[in-house]
């Protein structure tokens, strides 16, 4: 499985779920996405991959922020996914079985 390691800014924003700043995606490869009215580098959080605590905490944190029903935020991450901006983030790790 890659792991970002977040940065102190993104340990910041989300400490609160990954306590030790490491963060299961989906690829080490960032990509461009459109944040808002800019696009940023961004790498997808595996969802799959995420407790079922980290799960609830994104999930309750997202309905306050979007103003929305828990059913739509969970149908939205599983259609796009979550991004982590890949300026949150120092490094990534890519298990040794890819050498």
């Amino acid at each position: 499985m890659f792991k970002a390691f977040l940065n102190e800014e993104g340990k910041k924003i989300w400490g609160y779920v990954f306590p030790e700043g490491l963060v299961p995606i989906k690829s080490p490869v960032p990509q461009r996405a459109k944040l808002g009215a800019e696009f940023e580098l961004v790498f997808l959080v595996h969802w799959s991959a995420l407790t079922q605590e980290q799960r609830e905490l994104i999930l309750e944190d997202l309905q306050r922020k979007f103003v929305a029903a828990r059913a739509e935020v969970e149908s939205q991450i599983l259609e796009k996914g979550i991004p982590l901006r890949a300026s949150l983030v120092d490094a990534t790790s890519i298990p040794a079985r890819y050498f």
